[in-house]
Order: C-alpha cells, then structure tokens, then sequence
C-alpha cells in the first residue's frame, strides 16, 4: 500500500499533522475510512487516532522545560478509552466535575494527578474532593468558606489553589474566561479578602495560583504575553500577601486551526519565548510546577467524524447533499446554534480523495432544523449515494458537547485506536 499525505487542503485548511490517503481512500489510524464505515455498519462514528494525540503532547514537551507539567483537560473528551491511552503521556488531568473525576481515576490517574477547577462546585464535589486527595482550584469566597468548614469538621490540613480572574484579558483568543467581570476565578483586587480568610484558619494553606484567560488562540504572541501576564501576577501576589506557593497553573490556550487559513501555532518559537520568561524569572519559579492544561490541542486533530451520504437532490439551482450524521452528533462543527457566518470545518470525500472537486455543495444532516448543517457550499468530487464524508479536527469537544438526544436519532459509534 502506498501511502500519500497531505499538510493542507486546496480549501486552506491546515494541519498540525499531515493526514494520510492511499489511492481513493483516507487511511486513518490504520485503517480505510471505507472500513471504518464497514464497523461502524454505517453508522455515523467519531475514530480517534491516539498516535496522533501522543505526538501532541511529546512535540510540544520536547520544546518546553523541564519544570512544566502537561495536564490534560478531560471536558475535550472524557471518553474512557482515551483517557486511559493518555495516562501515560500526561502529567495529570483537569477536571470541571465529580464525575470527570471518577472517570479520571477509574482510567488510571491518581487523585494527586487531578486539578478541579470549575466557577458552581456543589458541596457535595468540594467535600469528596477533598476526601479523595484531589487538589482544587477556588473560585469564590464562598468556595473557601465550604473548604475551611470542610477542614475543621474533619481536622485535616488542606492545601488549595486559587483560581485568579486577572486585570488582563487574552487578546484573539476564541472565548475570553479571565479579564473583566467574569463567573470564572476571584477578582486579583478581591483576591486579600480571600488569603485573610485563609490565614485565619490554621487548617488551611494555599499551595497555588491558576489563570485559565482564554482558548482557541492561534496568535503566538498573544500566547506569549499571556504566559508573561499570568507569571507576573502569581509573582506579585505571591510577594505581597507572602504566600509559598508550589503549583503555578498557566491554563491552555493553544488554539488548532479549524477554518481555511488559520496556522498552527508554531511550537518551536512558542517554546523559545517561554523559556526566556522562565529564565528571567528563575528566582521565582524554582522548585515550582508549571502546569498547561490543554484539551483542544492534544485530541481535535486526532479525531474524524465519518458518516455517509443518503440523498443528493437539488433546489432551486442548489444542490444539498443529505448525511446520515449531524448537529446532534457534532455541534461545534454545525456552528454551535448557529454562527453569524458559517465557517467550514476541514472535510473530505474520504472515499474520493484523489478526484478533482465537480461540484459545490451544502452537506447537511437528518434534523428538522436549518441549523443542521455540516458544510455550506463546499467543492467536492461528484457525489454518490454512499460516499463517506470525513470531517476532521473532530477529536474535541464533538460527541458529549452536542444535543445527542435531539429528535431521538441513535448516538454516533466512537472508535479509539
């Protein structure tokens, strides 16, 4: 078999790594989309490529210190599978519930591996939290009240990070989760009423800082500044309330490139400038971990969504092409209920990957709702009842962050290889 690559597709999409064919056929992790489709018996189906997710996480460690944990961020995809293939090539998992907890550890992690952070933990999570060993992120006043009261029922010593809303804001990045009026962290300038409460208990210490600022950003020195703002601040508010703490935790915000034209991130240059920042302030950050946590970046690329055509037909001068797969299963790719501007995920006739684009079409699913569609006037080969439609960039936020449920159409198969 003759394999051939591709880094980027005539409609502009990027990838991080290339994606492999063989004649007519996309090969993924191994195998034909055509076979995968035969497993699946049609069915619509999520393959994620764990090869391709390891290679994430060891690219991006190989240009970063030493010091630096790589955490990652189990809501991307809190799939069994994939959390246990990545237990060995991360340092620890964050966490937004209870539940993405209990799958975390029933996969393999330890509860000294878990980071809980999340801006509504219900008393019951804080306290089996604690109970467990897991280290959690404090969101509020109210949070360390629930904490301290936690430790003097019990009378054991809890350390906990906090999680800071910072006077800064992450420019270009997808979605802003610090700077401003935010539900995510305690404000920096409320941040002395919180370490009084603390320093008034003698159960409990705080052990480390956390700024998750924004997501999804693909611009390197927005990435960068970003790193030097957070490391500013932990240092800062470490010297004035004279705090030592032990865990310094950056948050993600490596973007990937979903739409035509966007570029990966470049790692090389990304690592060089974070390591200067570390460098310079050395004193600081010695004898601490410095934690990234990522979801996006370390599985959407090793994910394809495949499902396959049922019906093409024309209206009025257009021409649609139905699938037997959609919003319900993939959400993020439909536009999330609707963007102002439809912007297409990179996608393929996985069975007509050698073929010259014939026609142009809007692919869309089985749900009564025009919101149901996977691509708005793509060029593609001519279309066959049966034909395979691969959208990639699928290994994040795709299945368990879409309205599953909706109309009672069967759940997408999920392969992990």
């Amino acid at each position: 078999m003759t394999l051939q690559t591709k880094t980027e597709l005539v409609s502009g999409h990027c990838f991080q790594q290339p994606i492999c064919f063989s004649g007519q056929q996309l090969m993924w992790a191994g195998e034909s989309a055509q076979d995968w489709m035969a497993r699946s018996e049609g069915s619509a189906c999520y393959v994620y490529d764990m090869a391709v997710a390891r290679r994430q996480v060891e690219q991006l460690r190989s240009q970063l210190p030493d010091s630096f944990d790589i955490f990652y961020a189990v809501k991307a995809n809190p799939n069994p599978e994939v959390l246990s293939a990545l237990e060995a090539v991360v340092d620890g998992v964050d966490v937004a519930s209870i539940g993405e907890l209990e799958r975390a550890m029933a996969a393999g992690f330890s509860a000294d591996q878990v980071s809980f952070a999340g801006p509504a933990k219900l008393v019951d999570e804080i306290e089996r939290t604690l109970a467990l060993g897991g280290h959690l992120s404090v969101e509020s006043l109210i949070e360390m009240q629930r904490v301290i009261s936690w430790a003097n029922h019990n009378q054991q010593q809890v350390a906990v990070g906090v999680r800071l809303n910072p006077q800064f804001q992450l420019k270009a990045s997808g979605m802003h989760m610090g700077g401003g009026a935010q539900p995510f962290g305690i404000d920096e300038e409320q941040f002395a009423d919180l370490v009084a409460l603390v320093k008034a208990s003698p159960l409990v210490s705080i052990s480390g800082l956390h700024i998750y600022a924004g997501s999804q950003c693909l611009q390197l020195d927005a990435l960068v500044e970003q790193f030097r703002q957070s490391l500013l601040c932990f240092k800062r508010l470490s010297e004035e309330h004279q705090l030592t703490v032990t865990k310094l935790n950056f948050g993600g915000g490596i973007g990937v490139p979903y739409f035509p034209n966007n570029k990966p991130v470049d790692l090389v240059e990304y690592g060089q400038a974070i390591r200067s920042i570390v460098n310079e302030h050395q004193a600081f950050v010695v004898d601490k971990s410095i934690i990234l946590e990522l979801g996006r970046y370390i599985m959407a690329e090793a994910g394809v969504y495949l499902c396959q055509v049922t019906d093409v037909k024309s209206s009025r001068g257009q021409l649609f092409a139905m699938v037997n797969g959609g919003m319900h299963h993939h959400l993020a790719n439909s536009g999330n209920l609707g963007q102002l501007l439809k912007k297409n995920y990179p996608i393929v006739v996985a069975n007509k990957m050698a073929s010259e684009a014939a026609e142009r079409v809007t692919i869309c699913g089985p749900l009564c709702t025009p919101l149901d569609v996977l691509a708005r006037q793509l060029e593609v080969p001519k279309l066959d009842l049966g034909d395979i439609i691969a959208i990639f960039q699928s290994g994040a936020y795709g299945l368990t962050a879409s309205p599953n449920q909706f109309l009672s159409h069967n759940s997408a198969l999920e392969w992990v290889v």
